[in-house]
């Protein structure tokens, strides 16, 4: 696949996954380039065809909806909890232990979600492609990781 073909997927994409977008978008241009860069990286990497390309990409967004969600109550569970942590004297055991349960079962179904995600990616890519996006996916984040740290201890020089 040529990167003139490549280029006109990720665009088609690109458009149909945001377009389908009801609720307004608080997001900051440096992440949008993120996540379009990688789209374009996906791609490349999966080898993906224009009909792939829009089923992974639409499941994959409804994937991360999933998560973004789960991870938002992870987040207020959180904040109870340092509220709670704060109030420690006037809290019994019980209301630590349930806490720690939801906090508990609030990871896993993050996790049965991910598990699901490359799952039910069978009936569109090929174990090997399910692999490359795993590895991938690893391998992304690590950089980005790499880049925003090294920003940081560059301008702190």
């Amino acid at each position: 696949m040529n990167r003139t073909q490549i280029f006109i997927i990720f665009l088609l994409i690109t458009t149909i996954i945001y377009s389908q977008e009801n609720k307004p978008r608080f997001r900051s241009k440096a992440i949008e380039k993120i996540e379009q860069i990688e789209m374009a990286r996906l791609i490349q990497v999966l080898d993906l065809d224009e009909e792939t390309s829009v089923k992974f990409f639409a499941r994959r967004k409804e994937y991360r909806e999933k998560v973004q969600s789960l991870m938002l109550n992870r987040k207020n569970l959180i904040e109870e909890v340092e509220e709670l942590l704060k109030k420690e004297n006037d809290v019994n055991a019980n209301s630590f232990k349930q806490k720690f349960n939801e906090l508990i079962d609030l990871d896993e179904k993050i996790v049965n979600e991910k598990n699901e995600f490359y799952k039910s990616l069978f009936n569109i890519l090929t174990p090997k492609q399910v692999l490359k996006l795993i590895t991938f996916d690893e391998k992304f984040r690590r950089e980005i990781r790499e880049t925003i740290f090294n920003k940081l201890r560059n301008n702190k020089k």
